[in-house]
């Protein structure tokens, strides 16, 4: 998480300074290289967690501001983001709150401002991991850590538009892998399968991830009497990856079938769409 590290130290420096910066001055200070300094401010400038006086100097963004006013400081905030340094896997309250080094209620405060600010993302089971946002930041990543940070608010929102089960699997040689998971809130449904592997052969994720092109939908291919519909993550190779939804066959079928199909391709289309922007 090289990148997001970076992006911690160039906060912090500017959140102790009143006047604005160089880019050059910030690149000594943080010891972050020049090339990195510019491209990560840049980035920050277009969130809204940095801006430019005109003249090379520069200052917190009016985002980043507002996250030390009151009392739950910048500072909490970014004692909170380097609980995840070294590490996009989620965490619970209790591993941030210890990690931080924070009293309950100032991590609580400052988690709140942080996933209203896009910074970090809170999951159902009441764990967080690092927001969409800190994507593009986190060139350092694991390959696959980076698609999981870009396809969870995705498959979330994929699962809610269609009441399935929203998937993201990989290739790993002759097999299909599910990395992540947004499980449908139906009482039948498709559950806890991050971890297992599938047939490439005769299996929806398994075609895209081979090479067959669109979308395609395969029936009773894993298990009798489930429907899957799947698309390949577009400009993604290393690994291949697509995105799936997975449903009784009985739910799956006529117009929710035809809907189905167009809300994947969508969903492996933003996926794509934010990892091209790092």
């Amino acid at each position: 998480m090289k990148s997001a590290s970076q992006l911690m130290r160039i906060l912090d420096l500017l959140a102790a300074r009143d006047l604005p910066l160089a880019a050059a001055t910030i690149s000594r200070i943080s010891g972050v290289p020049r090339s990195s300094t510019y491209r990560l401010l840049k980035e920050m400038e277009a969130g809204g967690y940095a801006i430019s006086d005109g003249s090379g100097g520069w200052s917190l963004g009016v985002r980043a501001s507002e996250m030390g006013s009151g009392e739950s400081t910048f500072a909490d905030a970014l004692r909170v983001l380097e609980a995840f340094k070294g590490s996009a896997s989620r965490l619970d309250f209790s591993a941030v709150r210890q990690a931080s080094s924070l009293r309950t209620v100032s991590a609580r405060r400052a988690i709140a401002l942080l996933s209203e600010n896009e910074l970090l993302l809170a999951h159902e089971d009441g764990s967080y991991s690092l927001g969409t946002w800190m994507v593009r930041m986190a060139g350092g990543l694991d390959p696959v850590e980076r698609l999981r940070l870009a396809a969870t608010p995705v498959l979330a929102e994929l699962r809610d538009q269609s009441g399935e089960t929203a998937n993201l699997l990989i290739r790993e040689r002759k097999l299909a892998v599910y990395v992540e998971q947004a499980e449908s809130r139906q009482p039948l449904r498709h559950s806890h399968w991050v971890g297992r592997r599938i047939p490439l052969e005769e299996t929806a994720s398994g075609q895209v991830l081979l090479g067959e092109p669109g979308v395609q939908v395969a029936r009773d291919a894993v298990e009798e009497g489930v429907t899957a519909v799947a698309c390949a993550v577009p400009g993604v190779s290393e690994p291949p990856a697509a995105v799936s939804l997975t449903g009784p066959s009985v739910r799956m079928a006529g117009e929710r079938l035809v809907e189905a199909r167009s809300r994947v391709r969508d969903a492996a289309g933003r996926i794509g769409e934010v990892l091209s922007s790092g």
